[in-house]
């Protein structure tokens, strides 16, 4: 009301004038806009002209510059061949100063674009001079770094001419294009083709290359790629603006991509991928130089199609100009003339209009307008008729998209107080009521009562204050099942804000949780004999306040597995848990597969007593023995140990927890295993003392070993996957020789300590009770010192395991180091680290593979997948092998999951040049996968088993 009141004058004299008036008046008040629009188009013609010339001058500026900066690359790649030896181009390095001289010579010769260019030019030059007095007295290094801070200075001042010269404000991006060609992605992919260049000169005369050289040459390469590409896309971009640039510029931009191509295969191949530098450096030297020379060319090239389309631009601002003035003067000399003609249209089409507008008013939409004219008010007179169409189409669209949402949604609409006042179809085929039944009801009939009575208290306060309410619903249909609805509540408001109603939509997503459901359950089922799994047992514990634990392992289960098959042993695990339910356990008990060859009960508060509970394990234990399994016509006698943790009273409780009691009934187990029980019973701590007397024994043993020189490594042959032919493994031990080399494989060394009586002992009975005896130091330098002995004599490469202790303890890594640089063969040897230890003290063993490296040696990491598996570990540790965990290995051919791990591994192995060796390889088509995989290496007793003798 406001804005009516100040223009109400204006709008009176308006409604007291005819149109004749009305169009005289406005005629003489546009004359006065007019003029001032031909002036600002004066203007803004004048100001480009001046914004082209200004880029003119700094692209002219910017080219003479380009004349220097081609010969600082040149200087530093002939300046590293000559310190790096090539003294060929000593009198080249002297020629190439006199033509920077005369480049520069001719940059000061023009006039910058800016005072800051000119200050900026006059730093380079005095740097540069600096750089040449004193070329020949720093290190090759120093002057590539020099050089290539110089260069970064000529980029920076190439991109400050460009930024400063290109003011152009029109909408022709193809001369920022181009620009941003000559001033940033060919002098940059100059200076990292030069950096790649001089890189290359210097790993091609060393005939090595560095860890950084190779980051930093992976970078350079990125870095012309990116640049490349930015040249192609900012040519692309100029061309489809101006066909005729990209005839001038395309050959141009073509040889540079060829060229960079052909640089690039030569970077990688001869430089960044090969161990052996054979290339001649001359012929590097050229032929980066004559990339160099193409991306120069280009450079001009670009420059001058863009000094041509400016001029063209100039010329075609100045016949913009002339013609300007003549269409003014045109324009304003018809402008009364068509003026009386616009109000004869015009008033013809208003009547019309408004007819059409009443009949709309009445809702007869099929009213059109004829169109009698070609103006403004023709397309007034098509929009009203479109919008009239659009509104007859609305509203049958409305009419099918309600279709749509019926058909695809479950929907319901109800009043204020959640009477329900219209369901769709797919409303009742859900809920299974018809919709007679539910017109007037209440949308309590679908609570269940599962459903908290606070989800509905928030859903109804979220509503009720306007807001959407979005949730999943747990219904009932009319006979009872259950189903979800992922559902939202829209408020409907009318034109005061209040509620006039509630629209519900929904969607059926019972399948969606049924399947969560499942997946859950798939967490915590074991997939062969679907019982609980560890994961499942864990869990239950946690929840138990007095648990009894009893588990089952079959013994020796991996030779049931070599002598009969794999599918043998998945029967027999098949077979256990009727055994081992058949033998008449309470049904208290719950019965878990928590390891490949291990069972586990479990019972809550159980009445035993410590003689009950011995005579219930050995029940069980002879029941499980009583009878063979038998499995596709062979009869199979399975062994099984049995260790128990009970824990019925507070007293236990206190050495005790639940959680910890798998850990404790494990304890039990192999103390089992190891006194050769059938079973034992952790219930006390004189068991642990028991433990603690047989750790007490194998100190002595150890250290009578170590007196008696019975402390022997033992061989395991590693074989190339590519160079195998499976036909020749064989069960028994054999020679296996790369068939490629003409050599034989590898061996890892294994620890082993002899009896008196001549009884071989597994690593597994000692090695823990010699770290904790602080023996094991000792046990791994006489290891180290046996095998580097053994295979001085013979040609083939070994490996020895350390662990992390190992690499902590200076006495031992000093040891390996002598070891290495007075032995001869440091290059056949591979230390194997520990992976499923865990690697904490990462420094100290980076520092560790830094000084093996460096005496020739090589790192594998072991057991990786184990637990503890780290990519991050892999990549600052510079590994040479990774030797893949059995766990992951032995049942790759049927698990699809450590087929999928497993190539992840070998993936990213590959991409870090990473070599790849597989443990556990037990059967043919265990190798078989792992060979398709590409896994580089195989090792276990399909090829081989532990020897003393090779």
């Amino acid at each position: 009301m406001h804005l009516m009141n100040l223009f109400s004058p204006a709008i009176a004299m308006m409604s007291s004038m005819k149109y004749p008036k009305k169009l005289a008046l406005a005629t003489a008040v546009f004359f006065l806009p007019f003029l001032l629009f031909l002036y600002t188009g004066y203007d803004h013609i004048q100001s480009e002209s001046r914004s082209i010339q200004k880029l003119q001058s700094g692209l002219a500026y910017q080219q003479s510059i380009r004349y220097f900066f081609e010969y600082i690359p040149l200087e530093r790649g002939m300046t590293v061949a000559v310190q790096q030896g090539d003294l060929s181009y000593k009198i080249k390095v002297e020629e190439n100063f006199k033509r920077i001289e005369a480049a520069m010579d001719s940059v000061d010769a023009i006039t910058a674009p800016t005072p800051s260019v000119t200050a900026e030019w006059k730093v380079i030059k005095a740097q540069w001079r600096e750089l040449r007095d004193g070329l020949w007295k720093r290190s090759s290094l120093e002057n590539y770094r020099n050089h290539t801070l110089l260069i970064d200075k000529i980029l920076l001042l190439m991109e400050h001419i460009g930024i400063e010269s290109y003011t152009i404000t029109d909408a022709d991006l193809s001369i920022y294009n181009l620009v941003q060609i000559l001033s940033d992605h060919i002098p940059a992919l100059i200076q990292y083709t030069g950096q790649g260049r001089a890189i290359g000169m210097g790993v091609i005369l060393k005939h090595s290359i560095t860890f950084d050289e190779q980051k930093e040459a992976t970078i350079l390469y990125g870095k012309i790629r990116s640049h490349l590409d930015g040249i192609i896309d900012n040519s692309n971009i100029a061309c489809e603006r101006h066909p005729e640039i990209c005839l001038t510029v395309a050959p141009a931009v073509s040889a540079t991509r060829v060229d960079s191509e052909n640089f690039s295969t030569l970077f990688t191949t001869h430089i960044l991928n090969t161990d052996h530098w054979t290339i001649n450096p001359t012929h590097y030297f050229q032929d980066t130089t004559h990339t160099i020379t193409t991306y120069f060319n280009a450079y001009d090239t670009i420059a001058i199609a863009l000094q041509s389309h400016l001029n063209d631009r100039l010329s075609h601002l100045n016949r913009q100009m002339v013609a300007g003035w003549i269409v003014a003067l045109m324009a304003l000399s018809c402008l009364i003339y068509f003026t009386i003609g616009f109000y004869l249209a015009f008033m013809g089409a208003i009547n019309d209009l408004t007819g059409a507008a009443r009949l709309i008013s009445i809702g007869e939409y099929v009213a059109r307008i004829p169109i009698r004219t070609d103006d403004e008010m023709a397309d007034v007179s098509h929009a009203f008729n479109d919008m009239a169409k659009k509104i007859g189409q609305s509203f049958a669209f409305l009419e099918s998209y309600k279709k749509a949402v019926d058909a695809s949604n479950i929907l319901s609409i109800t009043d204020p107080n959640g009477t329900i006042t219209y369901v769709n179809d797919q409303f009742c085929l859900r809920t299974g009521y018809m919709r007679e039944e539910l017109i007037g009801k209440n949308h309590r009939i679908f609570k269940n009562s599962e459903t908290p009575d606070e989800v509905y208290r928030i859903l109804w306060k979220t509503i009720l204050d306007k807001k959407i309410w979005t949730g999943i619903l747990k219904n009932r249909t009319k006979d009872g099942a259950i189903y979800y609805a992922d559902s939202v509540i829209i408020p409907i408001l009318d034109e005061a804000g209040e509620i006039v109603e509630f629209v519900s939509t929904r969607h059926d997503i019972t399948q969606l949780i049924n399947q969560k459901e499942q997946l859950v359950h798939q967490l915590h089922t074991d997939t062969l004999t679907h019982l609980p799994n560890r994961t499942k047992l864990l869990e239950d514990l946690v929840l138990m306040k007095e648990p009894a634990l009893i588990l089952i392992n079959i013994d020796r289960f991996g030779e049931i597995n070599d002598f009969y098959g794999t599918e043998t042993g998945d029967a027999i695990l098949l077979a256990m848990p009727e055994r081992i339910a058949s033998s008449f356990i309470p049904d208290s008990f719950t019965l878990y597969r928590i390891y490949a060859d291990e069972f586990a009960l479990l019972c809550e508060s159980c009445s035993f007593v410590n003689s009950s509970c011995e005579d219930f394990v050995s029940l069980l234990h002879s029941h499980i023995e009583k009878s063979p399994f038998y499995v596709n016509d062979s009869s199979v006698i399975v062994k099984v140990t049995i260790g128990a943790m009970i824990d019925p009273a507070a007293a236990v409780r206190e050495h005790t927890e639940a959680t910890h009691l798998l850990t404790d009934a494990d304890m039990a187990l192999r103390y089992a295993k190891r006194q050769e029980k059938e079973f034992a019973i952790l219930h006390d701590i004189g068991t642990i003392r028991q433990d603690i007397a047989r750790n007490i024994e194998y100190i002595g043993k150890i250290r009578d070993a170590i007196a008696a020189n019975r402390i022997i490594p033992f061989f395991q042959g590693i074989i190339d996957n590519q160079a195998h032919d499976t036909i020749q493994a064989q069960p028994y031990y054999q020679q296996i020789i790369d068939n490629r080399s003409g050599l034989p494989t590898k061996y890892e060394c294994l620890i082993r300590l002899i009896e008196p009586g001549g009884k071989i002992v597994s690593p597994f009975l000692f090695l823990d009770v010699a770290k904790k005896a602080k023996l094991y130091p000792q046990l791994t330098r006489i290891m180290i010192e046996k095998t580097f002995l053994f295979f001085q004599e013979n040609i083939y490469e070994f490996s020895i395991n350390l662990s992390v202790e190992d690499i902590l303890d200076p006495q031992t890594v000093q040891f390996i180091l002598d070891k290495l640089e007075h032995s001869g063969i440091a290059n056949r040897v591979i230390f194997e680290i520990l992976e499923s230890e865990g690697i904490e003290n990462f420094e100290e063993v980076r520092q560790f593979i830094d000084k093996v490296k460096q005496r020739g040696g090589r790192i594998a990491i072991d057991d990786f997948g184990s637990g503890y598996s780290n990519f991050a570990y892999i990549l600052n540790l510079q590994v040479d092998f990774i030797k893949i965990d059995a766990s992951l290995i032995k049942n790759i051919d049927t698990d699809e999951n450590s087929r999928i791990i497993v190539e992840t591994i070998v993936a990213f192995a590959k991409r870090l040049g990473i070599k790849t060796v597989a443990e556990f390889v037990h059967s043919k088509e265990v190798f078989e996968t792992v060979k398709e995989i590409g896994v580089d290496f195989s090792q276990g007793f399909y090829f081989h088993k532990p020897s003393q003798y090779l």
